[in-house]
């Protein structure tokens, strides 16, 4: 088959090609999207400017060569860094990308995520919410609830399991307001309202005093003193003779009395007769 020969069927140079390159990218295999460059016209650089319009330039302000082909422009789907989203990018920088999202992973803590902005994470095993080696490092204080009635704070920084208990002194009052206690926070905390009546306590005699004027023989207590007295106090009979202790409540109430027995009456009656006797006697 005999080779066409070139000619012109037009006037002018002809027009540039219009057919699609096609040729294949090495790196990604994609073919080229763009028109034939094969003989593109670019303008050259550096050329020296002429003095004047008088004198012509030395060489073509435009040369016919043949240009590279672009970037790949094919979108791959692409994965972030943090693996928050898919994104289709241009094939040519298709790779690890920040989404410059915050992490968001929970740090070991547990109670706090990563605010490092979108990266890598190792180690993870494929749990997106597992924070790595790379992840923030909490530095947050403990901020559990503490149990009612505990005034402190956890010593240890931010944590994932329950806090230890609480073994710091708690200094306090005890019933009678006369004596400072030291309790361990954790008894308090964790005792019954029997038990903390019981913990509060000095363990010495109330020093109250009650309606009769006798001291409360009671210890330390909570509220207020008994009305029952148990004071030991002296009765005696009406000729004083006989005398017994008894309980200052039922002597004070008048639920015992003592009274003379025969021998008082006895002593009493030789007594009348001997108080006669001298006055007889005193009248002669």
């Amino acid at each position: 088959m005999r080779p066409e020969k070139k000619h012109r069927c037009h006037f002018g140079p002809c027009p540039t090609c219009r057919q699609v390159c096609q040729k294949t990218f090495q790196k990604c295999g994609h073919l080229c999207p763009v028109p034939c460059h094969d003989e593109a016209l670019v303008k050259q650089k550096g050329l020296p400017q002429p003095a004047g319009p008088w004198e012509q330039p030395s060489e073509p302000a435009f040369i016919q060569t043949a240009l590279p082909c672009p970037p790949c422009q094919v979108p791959i789907p692409t994965e972030c860094l943090g693996k928050h989203e898919i994104s289709p990018l241009p094939c040519h920088s298709a790779g690890p990308f920040s989404c410059k999202r915050p992490c968001g992973r929970f740090l070991a803590c547990g109670n706090h995520t990563c605010i490092k902005e979108c990266h890598k994470v190792t180690e993870d095993n494929g749990n997106k919410e597992k924070s790595g080696p790379e992840c923030f490092v909490c530095e947050e204080e403990c901020s559990k609830p503490r149990p009612p009635g505990c005034p402190h704070r956890c010593n240890l920084p931010c944590h994932l399991k329950d806090c230890p208990p609480c073994v710091q002194m708690i200094r306090t009052k005890c019933h009678c307001k006369i004596s400072n206690l030291y309790i361990e926070c954790i008894k308090l905390t964790l005792a019954d309202e029997k038990e903390k009546n019981i913990l509060t306590s000095c363990k010495n005699q109330c020093p109250k005093e009650l309606l009769c004027g006798h001291r409360c023989k009671e210890i330390c207590h909570q509220g207020s003193c008994s009305f029952l007295c148990i004071q030991k106090v002296k009765l005696r009979c009406p000729c004083r003779r006989i005398k017994k202790e008894f309980p200052c409540n039922t002597a004070r109430e008048g639920h015992v009395s003592l009274e003379c027995d025969s021998l008082c009456l006895e002593l009493k009656k030789k007594k009348s007769c001997r108080d006669e006797r001298k006055g007889n006697e005193g009248g002669k």
